[in-house]
């Protein structure tokens, strides 16, 4: 499924201005990557979010998920009831920033769409307070890919110093951030073969590629768009905001906005996916018993992958509570023998206090927890950050 550019993800967030000063009802997510925000700004809207591929408003909200995931029970405890104060492009990059300004405080809401791409919530520091995808641990800063050239800062000079020995539509698909597309797209307006090594061309040459690239991207800096979709017959081919002459010989279906284009793009998408895998049904049911051994080892391995997360979002998030008892325990282990504390224990809990301890466990100079139901096993000889960081380094090796 085609993930959006640059160029696309310029002209949505242009039309996604109309969100600013919304208001966050109820975050969902539809595991692995797909983020759904309910918002109030003037109606109902719904913005998805699809890690690595697309963020776009959508006329066509999936069912809600029966159950939350922790990630999104998470983002609803910072967001909902949250203002929107911004959504930006950072650096025409394939990133795009939602700021939230809510009661607790200010938070980001980071989506990458690009390679894999991921779902993050930062505070207004843009510490990672929890990822989608453990690329980045929660506390740490997060960090911004390294600022890459754009067509915008693109003259003759510039070019004549990124050409090299590679093809040239290699070279500004990648040096000159115009993506593949959109190399093509440039190459073909100049007259010049895509093929030709960069070394090659002469001045003439650079200045026509220079002049193409401007023709091109002057419509983006001025926000002139028109979206549609390509079509070859009744097949979507690709969904643009701007009139290419690479398609030139395509039919093309035209909105009102971009966003409207991208909805009915995806939606497309997803149902010719769905329809090839129903043809494939046949083969499908041969596999069948093996496919369910399959599916209940990785819910199993999905189930424990979840616990172990969880945990480490609970240490967190009764950090004083944790922190005091560890604190407590360290301490009596300095006098006491393991046998002292739990006749201790026992006689907290005949006091109805220190409830939330279930036990120890010497051996592993241990204690446990249960929070909200979870038995939470926390090492003495190790911090609370370490111990909840024993957690999450089990979620990414399940």
């Amino acid at each position: 499924m085609k993930s959006m550019s640059s160029v696309d993800i310029r002209a949505c967030v242009t039309e996604l201005q109309s969100l600013v000063g919304g208001r966050i009802d109820k975050i969902y997510h539809y595991p692995p990557d797909e983020i759904r925000i309910k918002l109030r700004a003037d109606g109902r809207k719904d913005l998805i979010i699809e890690a690595g591929k697309r963020i776009h408003l959508t006329r066509f909200p999936k069912e809600s998920p029966r159950l939350p995931t922790s990630f999104a029970m998470l983002m609803r405890k910072h967001l909902e009831g949250g203002r929107i104060a911004s959504i930006t492009q950072h650096d025409f990059d394939r990133i795009v920033l939602i700021e939230v300004e809510a009661r607790s405080g200010r938070y980001f809401i980071i989506a990458e769409l690009f390679s894999k791409g991921n779902v993050i919530l930062a505070d207004e520091e843009m510490k990672v307070i929890m990822p989608l995808k453990f690329m980045f641990k929660p506390g740490q800063q997060y960090r911004f890919p390294e600022p890459r050239l754009t067509p915008f800062d693109t003259d003759e000079k510039v070019l004549k110093d990124m050409l090299d020995s590679r093809e040239v539509v290699r070279t500004l698909a990648t040096k000159g951030g115009l993506g593949g597309l959109y190399a093509e797209e440039v190459l073909l307006r100049a007259g010049i073969d895509k093929n030709r090594r960069g070394e090659e061309l002469t001045q003439d040459e650079i200045s026509r590629i220079v002049d193409a690239i401007r023709q091109v991207f002057s419509k983006v800096e001025e926000n002139d768009f028109n979206p549609h979709i390509v079509m070859e017959g009744e097949k979507y081919v690709d969904v643009l905001p701007l009139e290419l002459v690479w398609y030139s010989n395509y039919e093309k279906k035209h909105f009102e906005t971009f966003n409207e284009a991208l909805d009915e793009f995806y939606s497309r998408m997803i149902v010719e996916e769905v329809e090839e895998r129903e043809k494939k049904s046949e083969v499908l049911e041969k596999l069948e018993k093996r496919l369910q051994e399959q599916l209940e080892t990785k819910k199993r391995f999905e189930e424990e992958l979840e616990e172990h997360r969880r945990i480490a979002e609970l240490i967190y998030e009764n950090y004083q509570t944790v922190d005091s008892i560890l604190q407590a325990f360290i301490k009596a282990r300095q006098t006491k023998s393991w046998d002292e504390i739990r006749e201790i224990l026992k006689e907290e809990h005949r006091k109805g206090r220190l409830t939330m301890v279930e036990g120890v466990i010497p051996e592993k100079n241990s204690i446990v927890l249960n929070i909200d139901g979870h038995a939470i096993t926390l090492r003495l000889d190790l911090s609370i950050h370490e111990n909840a960081e024993l957690y999450y380094d089990q979620s990414k090796k399940i």
